[in-house]
């Protein structure tokens, strides 16, 4: 089986993420950056990633909650890529393996927040 693709995918949005970083960025993106320094250290550690740290990552960096509006979910899912991509920048790309980016997967939240009860009363 042939990873190349995936990590041509990897390297592009490294070098992308680099040069959105070296841009103004709005406070929004500014917000987004510092929670994703933030939960860039749970990859360093090793450590498993819950919605419950993302979102005390983003209250941190946002200075409130969503449920105040200060927030939204979609952003905390960017920030959590932006976390991988400062992650990853700190190895070579000859060094990275398909095995090595699923466990920096297995350690992120799924991007669903419907529980088992949610689903059995979904009406079709």
């Amino acid at each position: 089986m042939c990873f190349a693709p995936l990590l041509q995918i990897v390297a592009i949005s490294i070098i992308f993420t680099q040069s959105i970083l070296d841009l103004n960025p709005s406070q929004t993106d500014s917000h987004i950056l510092d929670a994703g320094i933030l939960l860039a250290d749970y990859f360093y550690s090793d450590r498993p990633i819950s919605k419950l740290n993302l979102a005390q990552a983003m209250n941190e960096a946002f200075g409130g909650t969503d449920a105040n509006n200060c927030w939204r979910w979609k952003w905390a899912w960017e920030t959590l890529e932006v976390a991988q991509i400062l992650f990853l920048r700190r190895f070579s790309l000859t060094s990275l393996t398909l095995e090595f980016v699923e466990t920096i997967l297995k350690l992120c939240p799924i991007h669903s927040i419907r529980n088992a009860e949610m689903d059995k009363f979904q009406q079709f």
